[in-house]
């Protein structure tokens, strides 16, 4: 019994298809839209603007620059700790107020530079809301 035809790889992929809004296996995918962050500068102005990204399942995103540069700020308002000035985070294109915080945190990790640890384990830690 002879073994069907092959294709190649190329052949299977379709490089201009647009992007899934979830990962084949159904994890959500982070979206950053035209984020603009003011972080009560005197003068108003935005710390960053026009600022879009996609995270898929499975990337880990690592934030470089100066000390001082918004790094953290930037952090701390993709996962809602302040508010932006203007544009979206969403996840499976819906805004962490229509699905909530509670999921939303616990679909989106960060690790900031000065991590607080609870007592207990390392496994309780993660676990933590």
């Amino acid at each position: 019994m002879d073994d069907p035809p092959r294709s190649s790889p190329s052949q299977d992929l379709d490089y201009n298809a647009p992007a899934p809004s979830t990962h084949p296996a159904g994890l959500p995918v982070l979206r950053i839209e035209d984020l603009a962050i003011t972080p009560g500068t005197p003068d108003g102005r935005n710390l960053f603007a026009g600022l879009s990204m996609t995270v898929k399942p499975g990337d880990s995103i690592g934030v470089t620059g100066p000390s001082g540069c918004g790094k953290s700020t930037l952090l701390r308002s993709i996962v809602g700790l302040i508010d932006p000035a203007d544009g979206a985070v969403t996840l499976d294109d819906k805004t962490p107020g229509e699905i909530g915080w509670p999921t939303f945190r616990r679909r989106v990790g960060l690790v900031p530079q000065r991590p607080v640890v609870f007592d207990g384990s390392v496994a309780s830690n993660l676990q933590r809301p």
